[in-house]
């Protein structure tokens, strides 16, 4: 399984293979650790999120208050 990557040191990649119309400039989805998480208590999350290089923000799964503070690209799917 591959690491958490802090954003500090570098953001996901762009991704080029999916189109988003709204937002064509916008990484894979990654896992995300968001800290100062406002409800329901307070905590470090994880969510699953996307870079848009195009706004320069996040863009979480679920309507979060918290900061981005490290990413990982989502492990590959299970094989049988």
């Amino acid at each position: 399984m591959d690491k958490w990557i802090p954003v500090t040191e570098r953001l996901p990649e762009r991704n080029d293979m999916i189109y988003i119309p709204d937002d064509d400039n916008t990484s894979d989805f990654v896992l995300v650790t968001l800290r100062g998480q406002t409800y329901p208590h307070r905590k470090d999350v994880t969510r699953i999120g996307r870079y848009s290089y195009e706004r320069e923000r996040w863009m979480i799964s679920s309507n979060n208050l918290g900061r981005v503070i490290a990413w990982m690209p989502l492990p590959k799917p299970y094989k049988c």
